[in-house]
């Protein structure tokens, strides 16, 4: 039997929701999904928020909330790989007639993956604080 540890089911996770953002947007069911959300007052813009805060909770998670540096700013490397992911699917939305750029979902989108972030950190923080077991 295979054992799984934590750290990788949650990059597992973390790799099937990325597949899931990718079917939201490359398929003709994930757009229809995406094209009623939009319609929706505000609902949108919280999908944006949850969308990449969950990406970034899990990413973080898998990665132990491992920090980086940026110049003089610490940053969690999930945190900052889910922010890069969404300025560039952002700014590729400017490739395609049927999609629009827009700042205020971009912004969502990297206030989703910091907060999210943060809980993540907190998250492994708590973990390594708590008694191990002796089996």
């Amino acid at each position: 039997m295979v054992s799984v540890g934590l750290k990788q089911l949650t990059a597992i996770y973390a790799a099937l929701f990325f597949l899931l953002f990718l079917w939201l947007g490359l398929t003709e069911p994930g757009a229809e999904l995406l094209h009623w959300l939009h319609g929706q007052r505000g609902l949108d813009k919280v999908g944006h928020f949850l969308v990449m805060g969950i990406f970034s909770l899990l990413l973080n998670l898998s990665l132990s909330a491992t920090r980086v540096r940026v110049g003089p700013v610490s940053i969690l490397a999930g945190t900052l790989i889910v922010m890069a992911i969404s300025v560039v699917e952002e700014l590729a939305q400017n490739l395609f007639r049927e999609r629009v750029f827009s700042l205020i979902d971009l912004a969502a989108d990297l206030a989703g993956a910091y907060c999210f972030g943060l809980l993540a950190a907190y998250l492994v923080a708590r973990r390594q604080q708590l008694p191990t077991r002796n089996a």
